[in-house]
């Protein structure tokens, strides 16, 4: 809970994103949001967790294997974290989790 005593969540705009069959790699932009209070700073870490698709092949994989990191400013309420989504010329079913974890400042997950 925040100093002003208005609890600060965070969690991902939408729970999950469909990228169609494309020639080209493409940024995928997952938005992370901040809610309640925003007067302080805050930080969450991410990392990315292999389903079916594979890291390097289907997705490029997010500072190596260990993620990284979103930074909230005071007053900001999103960030977005960007993910490059290799070509796929033919449909296929594919996919992968963005996992939030360790939220430093007052925040917290909101379920």
């Amino acid at each position: 809970m925040s100093p002003s005593g208005e609890h600060t969540y965070i969690k991902f705009e939408s729970e999950t994103y469909a990228i169609p069959a494309f020639p080209e790699q493409r940024m995928l932009e997952v938005t992370v949001v901040r809610k309640g209070d925003r007067s302080d700073k805050a930080s969450v870490n991410y990392r990315l967790v292999s389903v079916s698709a594979v890291p390097g092949f289907d997705y490029e994989d997010v500072e190596g294997n260990e993620g990284g990191s979103v930074y909230f400013e005071e007053g900001q309420s999103s960030q977005q974290i960007e993910i490059a989504i290799r070509p796929r010329p033919e449909w296929s079913s594919k996919s992968f989790l963005t996992v939030l974890e360790d939220i430093e400042g007052e925040a917290e997950f909101e379920s």
